[in-house]
């Protein structure tokens, strides 16, 4: 257990996070992470707090952020990062449907979206062009930021389009402007382009279309409202139980909870970490009570 007035040289941190005293220097230099204090005699220092927020970084590096991705974040975003990332192995998350994102101004954008779209970053064209193509059914959609597109580009984008028996969403984000003609071609192939850069709001306006999203998945998770509520929980069902009234209390208890954690005091990055991964959490499980309401509706004859 690492004490709060206890100091650790750059060696001995090294040793705790798993990395060279070299990269430690680098990071310092290059990315300006000043973690350490000077001693009397200009040797490194590093505090505890300092430490655990090294461990963090080594963490998201892990699951494929680069160092540049990361190192100005805060203690609460490295967190909610690694929260958002965790498994316990690559084949957890090559199991799931799943966004694939490649670019390191795109990954932050999408970060900082805090989109509900559960996704990927893979930090290479090649990998992303493999996984696209070993699990095209589990793939929801591809958005790749790059700084130009030129004809290996367009040929690797036509290689991952070709490896998807179904159409899905497939955009381009340009930094500079794409020649005409292989904007035509690749538009041609259903691959949209975007060469006016790329901004949070450009990003959130995608991902919140039904571009990415079927609409009648939109529609089944869409905030329920009073009256919708009211029919559930007065409704005469056929079926032999009160199973609508009973999920129409758990969505509005989901409703009060969340309302709960949004108000939490925060008095540290781990408490807001902890409040945004509840919360995040809880989003979820409300989402399938919403589509798990819809179905029992549909059923039952309730019309919503």
């Amino acid at each position: 257990m690492l004490r709060e007035n206890q100091f650790f040289s750059i060696g001995t941190v090294a040793r705790i996070i798993g990395v060279s005293t070299h990269t430690l220097r680098a990071w310092e230099k290059r990315y300006n992470l000043n973690l350490a204090s000077r001693s009397a005699s200009g040797r490194r220092e590093y505090p505890p707090s300092e430490i655990e927020k090294l461990k963090l970084i080594k963490s998201v590096l892990e699951v494929g952020y680069k160092i540049s991705d990361v190192a100005h974040l805060s203690m609460s975003e490295l967190t909610q990062l690694k929260f958002l990332n965790a498994r316990s192995d690559s084949s957890v998350t090559t199991r799931k449907r799943r966004l694939l994102i490649y670019g390191k101004k795109l990954s932050h954008l999408i970060f900082q979206s805090r989109t509900q779209l559960r996704y990927q970053v893979v930090d290479d064209l090649t990998r992303l062009a493999q996984l696209a193509e070993r699990e095209s059914g589990l793939i929801t959609g591809i958005i790749l930021g790059l700084s130009k597109v030129d004809l290996e580009v367009e040929e690797l984008a036509y290689s991952i389009k070709l490896g998807f028996e179904q159409n899905i969403p497939f955009v381009i984000y340009a930094a500079v402007e794409v020649e005409p003609a292989i904007r035509q071609r690749l538009e041609k192939a259903k691959i949209k382009i975007h060469d006016a850069g790329l901004d949070k709001q450009k990003l959130d306006k995608l991902l919140d279309s039904s571009e990415f999203r079927d609409e009648r998945e939109v529609s089944r998770e869409r905030q329920l409202s009073p009256q919708q509520i009211e029919q559930l929980q007065n409704h005469n069902s056929k079926i032999y139980c009160d199973c609508p009234q009973h999920l129409a209390d758990i969505y509005l208890k989901f409703n009060e909870f969340i309302q709960y954690t949004e108000n939490c005091e925060v008095l540290s990055p781990k408490d807001n970490a902890v409040h945004q991964h509840v919360n995040q959490q809880l989003s979820q499980m409300k989402t399938d009570i919403t589509r798990l309401i819809w179905d029992v509706a549909a059923i039952d004859g309730i019309d919503l």
